[in-house]
């Protein structure tokens, strides 16, 4: 059988089938034989086998007929006869039965067997007639009985004779058959044999043939590539038929010719990589390049153009066979002729089979198309074609050329953007050769001028160094003058303060006065020296930022709050425009309020009658707040100059309302510094707006460095007192400031603290020896051991790591200092001159940690019948107004405007809950509250402050004390709404 077209899967099942023919052939022929000896075995039983058991049985009944025959002859009872008859015709019937299986089963002749059933019947018969005429005569005579039994031996001998007859017969058929099957046996045991071996042997020759279809092609395509390996690249498998291996064969032929190309092209690339890489002046490069494009590709003709200067035509640099009378130019812009389609998609474009007789006619590089074949190239630098390669062929270009061209396309484009460079840079070369000429002629001109410019710049450097000392001697001088005028400032503030406490009711009415002026003007020329010193500071640049979130209505609010009982001294009311949602800042908050307090302290200053209003607008970059007063206004001519320092309006105005002009200045200068700017609007005799511009999130380049400032760790406004707290905490303050320490122990006495004094750092480390302090109150100008120095010594040991320091000097800070104190961890930073009493009292309480809250009131659930009862301690009727308006639809209001008062209605009244101002004029918010709780009937009464002191460290504090909530102003609907559903409902 050929199996050469034969597919694999089709070789398989024809082997397959053809081993199951083979199964079902040796299945059939078993069958068969089985089927022999089946018969055999049947024919056997069926007849010698049967035969002999109906002849035993036969010649059992002729042997019981005898014996009745026998018996009955010589039997006269009648009954015995009868039984004897009935077996005689018992058996009789047992023998004709077995005589009638001999007839279906005897294979021999028939007569046989009709002679013994004849003799049977005869010797039956006359055996019964003699035994029946016997019994009717009454012979019993010994004669008459041997003449029956003879005859009845006799006629059962004939019958037994007949029957042995049949019984030799069936015994040798027997022997007979049972040769035969002998015989069959090992005849059909040859056959299965024989087909068993015709079988394995046909088996055999399909398996080998099958083997040797598959091996053949196989070793022909291992041949090959084993021959392919060995770089015979053009071994090919020469096995060709329709089946799988033909297939296989292909693809590997398929394979190998690739491999080859691929080979042929890198080697090809290799070689044009190599002579590029070799030439380095343009002319060789752009000729030996073309050269070799065309040797590879067989082109007989190519030509390269390069984009001009002017970038707008190509021109013809290179060409090898063109004719010179041929167009040597191309307009770039327009994409004419040949070179449009590769200007347009910058990509490889090719011309193939090109006939003779076309009428698409246009300019190429070789005039009208003659060629067969065209390949334009582009070279692409930063997305323009900077240069173009025209080849062309008689004859039409092969796919391997074409795909040559796409895979040097790059490596070719890399070296001519690096030769045009090169090109380019010889021209620069030679022009910078040129200028270098001319540079020299002006090099000894310039000589000339340098030494004279160098003698200049002598006298500039010499002036620099001396405005540089007088810079530091500026600041010097500032530094030290600052300290200077703050210490006998600060004793003057101090004991004056002190005096006016002691001296109430002791000194006439007229000397008392003169304390508070003594003490009012201290402050002024407090404000005075802080005023030069910050603008001192902007200048220098030294002035750093220290930026946190906070919203523009807080800030104005507290600014409103701090400047509110000027206002109310000149009857002048204090507006705000807010808009309800809160606005957020980035930026300083501390330098934005001083801005804020300098315009409305200016506000306040110059306007004799009316209102100030404060307003918030915002755009989508920036937050403006305006402050519109109805003072006196400022004269067009003056505005221009109002931001300079120790400027003002005019001399008239500087000696009616006072001041040295820098108020403006600083504020000016700090709303640059934050990143804004401040504009000004005014009417003669009407009023002026201040607008403040703020950007709402300082940009990323402004210096951001954290600084301790009052306002970082500032305590609410001056309503908030601190509570008593125990003789037993110890404060020891450290200062060499006579006046200082007699302030801070009069102040400290009077709370109740145990206060330890050390006038010096050394004196300071010896008590801290012997005991250690719950606080410490540390000056940093001392003469012996300064504050700086104490303050390490302190953070250094283990057992004094942990004591609070807040810092009260007169001294300005610097940057690194403030680093220092910052990695030191002191609690706050006071400026001398400027203690507040109460925020002194509450710092100190902060850092002893002796601030109890008062206990809120431990809640039920309530239900109201009716409206709940709220009870508002509120001392501005403007406020006191607008809350009525806010809650009067849902709750009974009972109102008291001053502390007092709102503790005698809560008595009496016992409402549902109280809205308590902080800011009360007697007797404050703080006091009225811990009144009230302090007593059993009202203790349990919800309170919720209200207060204009919005900040986040504002809203802990106040909740510290035991508040059951936090309202800030300007009041919002909703917070107030659900400040009180809180309190009243949830438990």
């Amino acid at each position: 059988m050929n199996f050469t077209n034969i597919t694999i899967g089709r070789r398989i099942k024809i082997g397959s089938i053809s081993i199951l023919i083979l199964v079902i052939m040796l299945g059939l022929v078993a069958y068969y034989q089985t089927y022999k000896i089946h018969q055999q075995t049947e024919t056997l039983y069926e007849h010698p086998l049967k035969v002999r058991r109906a002849l035993g049985e036969l010649t059992q009944a002729i042997f019981l007929m005898k014996i009745d025959f026998l018996m009955l002859s010589g039997n006269t009872d009648s009954h015995s006869r009868e039984n004897l008859i009935q077996n005689l015709t018992y058996n009789n019937v047992v023998a004709r039965g077995q005589i009638d299986t001999l007839y279906s089963a005897f294979l021999g002749p028939q007569s046989y067997i009709d002679s013994a059933k004849a003799t049977l019947t005869y010797w039956i018969e006359e055996g019964m007639s003699s035994s029946r005429d016997g019994l009717a005569q009454n012979q019993s005579t010994p004669h008459l009985v041997q003449s029956q039994e003879a005859h009845l031996y006799n006629g059962a001998a004939n019958t037994l004779a007949h029957i042995k007859k049949i019984s030799d017969f069936a015994l040798a058929k027997s022997y007979q058959l049972f040769d035969q099957s002998r015989r069959e046996r090992d005849t059909l045991a040859i056959q299965l044999i024989a087909l068993v071996f015709f079988i394995l042997v046909l088996a055999s020759v399909i398996n080998n043939g099958l083997l040797n279809s598959m091996r053949t092609p196989l070793a022909e395509i291992l041949c090959a590539a084993k021959a392919f390996r060995k770089k015979n690249y053009s071994a090919r498998s020469k096995y060709a038929s329709r089946n799988e291996f033909g297939e296989l064969s292909e693809a590997f032929n398929s394979l190998v010719t690739t491999i080859e190309e691929v080979l042929t092209l890198n080697e090809k690339i290799a070689l044009i990589s190599g002579v590029m890489i070799h030439e380095d002046d343009p002319h060789h490069f752009f000729y030996s390049t073309l050269k070799t494009l065309m040797e590879i590709t067989t082109s007989q003709m190519a030509s390269l153009y390069l984009l001009s200067e002017d970038k707008k035509c190509f021109e013809q640099c290179t060409s090898i066979g063109l004719d010179q009378t041929l167009p040597v130019s191309f307009l770039a812009h327009e994409q004419e002729g040949e070179f449009g389609c590769a200007l347009a998609t910058q990509t490889v474009t090719v011309l193939s089979a090109i006939p003779e007789s076309t009428r698409f006619m246009y300019k190429s590089v070789y005039g009208t198309i003659v060629p067969s074949g065209i390949i334009t190239i582009p070279v692409v630098a930063s997305k323009e074609v900077v240069a173009i390669i025209s080849l062309a062929c008689v004859n039409t270009y092969s796919t391997e050329a074409v795909s040559f061209i796409n895979a040097v396309l790059n490596t070719l484009t890399a070296r001519f953007i690096s030769i045009l460079s090169t090109k380019k840079n010889q021209a620069l070369t030679n022009i910078l050769k040129i200028q270098n000429m001319e540079l020299l002629a002006q090099k000894s001109e310039l000589t000339a001028q340098s030494t004279e410019l160098a003698e200049q710049n002598r006298e500039l450097e010499a002036q620099k160094k001396q405005l540089d000392d007088a810079g530091k001697l500026k600041t010097s001088f500032l530094s030290n003058m600052s300290h200077e005028l703050r210490t006998p400032l600060n004793s003057v503030i101090a004991l004056s303060g002190v005096l006016h406490r002691k001296c109430r009711g002791k000194l006439p009415p007229e000397e008392y006065a003169y304390l508070e002026v003594i003490e009012r003007n201290g402050r002024m020329l407090l404000a005075l020296i802080n005023d030069i010193l910050d603008l001192s500071r902007i200048e220098s640049g030294k002035e750093e930022l220290d930026l946190n979130a906070f919203t523009a209505q807080e800030i104005v609010n507290e600014t409103i709050q701090m400047l509110k009982p000027q206002a109310d001294e000149h009857s002048i009311e204090m507006v705000t425009e807010f808009p309800t949602e809160p606005l957020t800042l980035v930026n300083d908050a501390h330098k934005i309020q001083h801005i804020l307090q300098n315009i409305l302290a200016n506000a306040i200053k110059f306007t004799e009658k009316g209102s100030i209003t404060s307003s918030i607008t915002t755009t989508s970059e920036q937050i403006i707040i305006s402050i519109k007063d109805t003072g006196i206004g400022i004269h067009p001519d003056h505005i221009s100059f109002i931001f300079d320092e120790f400027r003002q309006a005019d001399g008239s105005t500087s000696r009616r309302y006072g001041g040295t002009g820098l108020g403006l200045a600083i504020a000016k200068k700090y709303a640059c510094l934050v990143g804004g700017d401040i504009s000004v609007t005014s009417i003669l005799g009407e009023g002026s707006t201040f607008s403040v511009f703020l950007p709402k999130s300082i940009s990323p380049g402004v210096q951001q460095n954290v600084q301790i400032s009052s306002q970082k760790n500032r305590i609410p406004s001056q309503s908030l007192k601190p509570t008593s707290p125990p003789s037993e905490t110890t404060i020891l303050v450290v200062d060499d400031s006579n006046p200082a320490l007699i302030q801070l122990q009069d102040i400290l006495s009077e709370e109740g603290y145990t206060v330890l004094i050390a006038t010096g750092g050394e004196e300071a480390l010896s008590i801290i020896e012997k005991t250690i302090p719950h606080a410490i109150i540390l000056d940093l100008m001392m003469p012996d051991i300064d504050g700086f120095e104490v303050l390490g010594t302190i953070r250094e040991a283990d057992r004094t790591a942990h004591v609070p320091v807040l810092i009260l000097t007169a001294k300005q800070i610097t940057q690194e200092e403030l680093n220092f104190l910052t990695r030191n961890n002191i609690h706050q930073l006071i400026q001398k001159g400027d203690i507040n009493r109460t925020e002194l009292c509450l710092a100190i309480q902060s850092m002893t940690h002796q601030s109890i809250p008062m206990p809120k009131p431990i809640k039920k659930q309530r239900l109201f019948s009716s409206k709940p009862t709220l009870l508002i301690v509120e001392d501005n009727p403007d406020n006191l107004l607008t809350m009525n308006a806010l809650l009067s639809d849902n709750f009974m209001l009972i109102t008291a405007t001053n502390g007092q008062k709102g503790i005698d209605l809560a008595e009496q009244k016992l409402p549902d809950i109280i809205l308590m101002d902080i800011s009360l004029g007697g007797m404050d918010g703080i006091t009225a509250f811990k009144t009230i709780r302090g007593k059993q009937n009202t203790a349990h009464i919800p309170i919720i402050a209200v207060t204009a002191n919005a900040m986040l460290h504002d809203k802990e504090m106040i909740l510290a004390l035991g508040f059951d909530g936090y309202v800030p102003k300007p009041i919002e609907t909703t917070t107030l709404f659900d400040t009180l559903q809180e309190a009243l409902y949830d438990l």
